[in-house]
């Protein structure tokens, strides 16, 4: 199995971005021993806008689908979620084929998540779930198909678009003729395709056991330390956040963080 690459720190966020080479179900048990979380398709345009990651990888998200239904984009991806899942679509990605759940549990679910999420009024960019427009292949910019667009991409979204010079990013579902022969949920992983590959985002990739990249993120001493300067804090806010990431410390100590930076 090959190394976790660290690919650069991006000083702004704070952040080391992390690749890793290696059938995804490995790569999600690598991250967690070494306190790396899945990197969103923000992070990599941040970090592509700043000469990184150029080549394409999965990302955090998945999509998911069900028949007769739009998909469902989730900001964390089941797969990423539950390891035996994550095993068992890399398992059947090595035979060429999706994987499918017996039933529809996991899309009605989140398709349920994502209407509450409306109902209460939260910002795409707040949501863990989108319904996804279309069923074929669709265009996301700032004046197409913008929900999906601010959810998915948020504040990097224009900013990515300027970089690429290109008017919006096309996405795309798994084929609705495979997905209406299911009877269960397709689960698949978000792969960023390459700057040189127009950068779309792709929701019908099954690769996830032949060792394709997998970038992360995970919080960067060095970087905190050129935004704050003291490494003794900077030593105790790493600690934090990585507490906080895990669940071992609460959200609430972060209020003290951000008083003394605001």
């Amino acid at each position: 199995m090959t190394e976790l690459i660290t690919e650069g720190t991006i000083i702004r966020r704070a952040y080391d971005i992390i690749r890793r080479n290696a059938p995804f179900d490995q790569v999600l048990e690598a991250f967690g021993k070494e306190n790396v979380t899945l990197a969103s398709e923000q992070d990599v345009a941040f970090a592509r806008r700043r000469g990184l990651c150029s080549d394409g990888s999965y990302v955090a998200s998945g999509f998911e689908y069900k028949a007769g239904a739009k998909p469902l984009w989730t900001r964390n991806s089941t797969l990423s979620k539950n390891a035996q899942l994550a095993k068992e679509a890399v398992q059947a990605n090595a035979l060429g084929k999706y994987l499918s759940t017996s039933d529809t549990k996991i899309y009605d679910e989140h398709l349920n998540v994502a209407e509450q999420e409306q109902k209460q009024g939260k910002s795409p960019e707040e949501r863990s779930v989108l319904i996804l427009p279309e069923r074929d292949k669709f265009v996301i910019s700032p004046t197409q198909n913008q929900e999906t667009f601010d959810g998915i991409l948020g504040s990097e979204g224009a900013k990515y678009l300027d970089h690429l010079k290109r008017n919006g990013l096309t996405v795309y579902p798994v084929d609705k003729n495979i997905v209406d022969a299911q009877v269960g949920t397709i689960l698949t992983q978000s792969w960023f395709r390459s700057l040189g590959r127009e950068s779309v985002l792709v929701g019908y990739g099954r690769s996830l056991d032949c060792g394709s990249a997998v970038r992360g993120v995970r919080p960067s001493a060095e970087g905190i330390a050129k935004i704050f300067g003291d490494p003794v804090k900077v030593k105790n806010y790493v600690a934090l956040l990585q507490g906080v990431r895990t669940g071992e410390r609460p959200a609430s100590e972060l209020e003290a963080l951000i008083k003394e930076f605001s």
